[in-house]
């Protein structure tokens, strides 16, 4: 399994941050095992990453920075489907998300997110 850089522009973290990040991809990456937006390893490209299912601004704007690090709310892609996801050109699809993500958003009142961000949410 390899990391590479998400593809978006990442704050400076604090030391203490880097570690919690570290976790959060270790331990994302070793649940999955696989990329999780496609069905046919043959469609991925480019390392795994660790995706946040609902995003660390959207943590961060609702005060909930204690959430920011938290495994269920992240899925490991590929790094083509990562960049294809943040810059709106092929959106993760809802059935991609695994049950502990969409119970995050539940528990934690991000529903609204998961209906805009990723496509065909059964309403």
């Amino acid at each position: 399994m390899t990391f590479s850089r998400d593809p978006k522009p990442v704050r400076a973290d604090p030391v203490g941050d880097r570690d919690a990040r570290l976790d959060f991809k270790v331990a994302v990456l070793a649940t999955d095992g696989r990329c999780m937006a496609h069905d046919d390893p043959a469609d991925c490209d480019g390392d795994f990453h660790a995706h946040h299912v609902v995003t660390q601004g959207q943590l961060r704007r609702a005060g909930r920075d204690d959430l920011r690090w938290d495994p269920r709310n992240g899925i490991c892609v590929c790094e083509l489907a990562h960049r294809r996801h943040h810059r709106a050109i092929q959106r993760i699809q809802f059935d991609r998300l695994p049950a502990r993500c969409v119970e995050f958003a539940r528990e934690n009142g991000f529903l609204h997110v998961l209906d805009r961000f990723y496509a065909g949410r059964p309403q």
